[in-house]
Parts: C-alpha cells; sequence; structure tokens
C-alpha cells in the first residue's frame, strides 16, 4: 500500500515530457539551465517527484497581474 502511494508521486523522465507537451531536449534545457529537480537513478535513467515538479512550476510562474 505505502509502495502504491510513492509510485503515485514518482514520474518518469518520459511521462513528464507527455504531460507537458516536451520534447527531451526541452526538458533538458529546464532540468539543466532552469533547475527543474530531478532524481538521477544510474547514468541514464532519471525521475521527478511530482511535488518538486509542482513546486517548481509555481516559484517559476509569471503572473501578469
Amino acid at each position: 500500500m505505502e509502495a502504491e502511494k510513492i509510485q503515485e508521486r514518482i514520474i518518469s523522465e518520459t511521462d513528464l515530457m507527455k504531460s507537458l507537451g516536451l520534447k527531451k531536449a526541452e526538458l533538458d534545457k529546464l532540468r539543466l539551465e532552469k533547475g527543474l529537480p530531478y532524481v538521477k537513478i544510474s547514468q541514464r535513467t532519471r525521475v521527478y517527484f511530482l511535488s518538486d515538479v509542482m513546486g517548481w512550476a509555481w516559484a517559476n510562474r509569471i503572473d501578469h497581474t
């Protein structure tokens, strides 16, 4: 049960790209140049905590009001 809760909060790089409508190069730029937080699982595998992605998005939100 706890493992299921954890999995719901973690997203793969592929799923994140699909969710945001980004290409790999665009996600790489967000990660490397804009500080999008991630977890490096192996040399070629990264995952993202949904709470980190949402926190990063809120912190980088542009409000034109």
